[in-house]
């Protein structure tokens, strides 16, 4: 009887043991991804944040019409420019999931020539993605797979090419 005693007393302080274990090591996970929140190290921060505001932006213009503010809109646009190249070819390749209008469409294509060879494997990367990766609350204006594989291959032509598509921005008065 004192042996089987000692084993069920040995059974529960293992189980108590592993239960502990699993204890702490969701704490470090937890507390890992505080941290990595916190310092910014998430892909949430600024690629997420400008891809919402031009999404956002072009909304408005689409729901408002004569009244959208395209200083707003351009000066969006143009922070596409102050991005690490990381995080440019991230937000650019992302966007072709989006139909941002015609002119903005081929921006986009300027923006991506300019870029060359460094965003070729990212495009053929997203090309080969069979469905469109829309957020939920710009669901209305993804593209097709077509119409995106169509710009992608356009963009792949130009870069292979040697050619940047070009755009010419419209003149803004404030």
């Amino acid at each position: 009887m004192p042996n089987q005693n000692r084993r069920l007393c040995w059974g529960k302080l293992f189980i108590i043991v592993v239960f502990v274990r699993k204890i702490i090591l969701l704490a470090i996970l937890i507390a890992l991804m505080v941290l990595y929140g916190k310092l910014g190290l998430c892909e949430e921060t600024k690629v997420l944040k400008l891809e919402n505001r031009i999404l956002s932006l072009i909304d408005k213009r689409d729901k408002q019409g004569e009244k959208f503010d395209s200083k707003a809109y351009w000066d969006a646009i143009d922070e596409i420019d102050t991005l690490s190249q990381e995080e440019a070819t991230t937000l650019l390749v992302r966007l072709f999931d989006y139909y941002l209008g015609e002119g903005t469409d081929e921006l986009l294509l300027e923006k991506v020539t300019q870029m060359g060879d460094k965003i070729l494997p990212y495009l053929v990367q997203k090309r080969n993605v069979p469905r469109m990766t829309c957020r939920n609350e710009y669901k209305e204006m993804c593209h097709t797979i077509q119409e995106r594989n169509y710009l992608i291959d356009e963009a792949i032509k130009g870069i292979k090419d040697g050619i940047v598509l070009c755009y010419e921005h419209p003149v803004v008065t404030l």
